[in-house]
């Protein structure tokens, strides 16, 4: 009688869960989806807010100021070799 109580407890738990899960897992995916998109949205946020700012001159017209580059390139770079392959 006790073998009979545990199979049926088994097999009952089995079937809820596998119906709670069918639930519960949509649910949980599109909860962990949702936090990755605000995530993204924030950091692309103030990756975008960083860009050049409009300003207005003394006339009214609007112009983007952009920031130099301090790259420099360096003319002295080393020698061209252009190697052959041997056959």
């Amino acid at each position: 009688m006790v073998l009979l109580k545990i199979l049926l407890v088994l097999i009952a738990s089995y079937y809820l869960f596998s119906l709670l899960s069918r639930w519960l897992f949509p649910k949980m995916m599109q909860y962990a989806a949702n936090k990755v998109r605000q995530r993204m949205e924030q950091q692309m946020g103030t990756f975008f807010d960083e860009g050049p700012a409009e300003e207005q001159s003394r006339d009214g017209m609007p112009y983007t100021r952009y920031k130099n580059s301090s790259k420099s390139s360096s003319k002295d770079v080393g020698e061209y070799i252009d190697f052959e392959e041997i056959p």
